[in-house]
C-alpha cells in the first residue's frame, strides 16, 4: 500500500460514463503455525500499509485472515480471525482510527493463495490481507 504501489486508471463503465479505479498493492502479513503472533519481519511491510493510509485518509480497510489447510475448519475460521484482530490492534497502537477498518472477517482455510501441500505451499496460506473500500 506505499504511495508508489497505488496508481488510480479511468475505465469505461457499460453507459460509458468514466469509473475510477485504484490498483493497488498492499503486503500481506504472514504467521507461524498456529499463531497469531506478527513476526518482527512481518512489520516492515504492516508499516508501508499503515504510512498509506496515513497518507490516504479517504481509504478504508477490510482485513481478512487466512490459515493453511492444517487443522479442522471451525479451529481455522477462528484463527484467521484471531490473526486479522491482531494486525487491526498493531494498526491502532500506531496510530490507524478504528473506524478506518470497516471489517475484521475470517476465511479460516477456505481461500488458500497456494493449493500445494507442501510446508512451503502452507506458510504462503497463513496470512492476514488488506482489502481497500
Amino acid at each position: 500500500m506505499a504511495a508508489s504501489c497505488a496508481k488510480s486508471k479511468v475505465s469505461t463503465a457499460g453507459d460509458f460514463s468514466p469509473v475510477l479505479t485504484k490498483e493497488i498493492s498492499a503486503p500481506r502479513v504472514y504467521f507461524p503455525f498456529d499463531s497469531d503472533y506478527i513476526l518482527p519481519e512481518a512489520t516492515v511491510g504492516l508499516d508501508q500499509n499503515i504510512g498509506w493510509l496515513g497518507d490516504n485518509e479517504d481509504e478504508y480497510i477490510i482485513l481478512e485472515g487466512h490459515c493453511d489447510e492444517t487443522g479442522i475448519s471451525e479451529y481455522n475460521m477462528e484463527l484467521g480471525d484471531r490473526r486479522a484482530r491482531t494486525v487491526k490492534a498493531y494498526m491502532m497502537e500506531k496510530g490507524i482510527p478504528a473506524e478506518r477498518i470497516i471489517m475484521v472477517v475470517s476465511y479460516g482455510s477456505t481461500r488458500p493463495l497456494n493449493l500445494g501441500h507442501r510446508i512451503e505451499d502452507l506458510r504462503e496460506n497463513r496470512r492476514v490481507e488488506f482489502v481497500i473500500r
